[in-house]
């Protein structure tokens, strides 16, 4: 049991990081808002337990927490992940503003193949990741020329 619950504290820590270092704000007003509801809840408990005959007063402060924290990173956990880093993502959105606004062709290339210089030396590869690396900067590198 001890190994267990070793187990599910351990990942509850890495979620709980997970989601404070990918949105802290909306995490933090999440868990503001969960205290308030609680608040809330035991404020209103004897107007909604006698409409609804639901007695929310009993729920805990660490279940307000959490559904609060859940509701404001709602966007954050449904978001499809593309496997590309935000930051690579922005970089990418840049390239195209540039571009919108008229940079030469060269400048454009020049900053797509420094993008991918940078996340390439970035990451330690083994042989299988890096032929899927390969196959990528070959597309990249084939759209470019296009």
């Amino acid at each position: 049991m001890n190994q267990f619950s070793d187990s599910i504290t351990k990942l509850l820590y890495q979620a709980i990081d997970t989601v404070f270092l990918s949105n802290p704000f909306r995490t933090s007003m999440g868990f503001l808002f969960g205290v308030i509801l609680k608040e809330f809840s035991v404020l209103l408990s004897p107007i909604i337990s006698s409409l609804l005959n639901v007695d929310i007063s009993s729920v805990s402060i660490i279940g307000w927490i959490t559904l609060s924290i859940f509701l404001f990173n709602f966007q954050f956990l449904i978001q499809r992940n593309s496997g590309i880093s935000p930051d690579a993502e922005r970089a990418f959105k840049l390239i195209q503003i540039a571009k919108r606004k008229g940079i030469s062709d060269l400048e454009i290339k020049q900053n797509y193949r420094l993008l991918i210089q940078q996340y390439s030396d970035n990451v330690a590869l083994n042989r299988k990741l890096q032929k899927e690396l390969d196959t990528i900067k070959q597309q990249i590198n084939r759209q470019i020329n296009d």
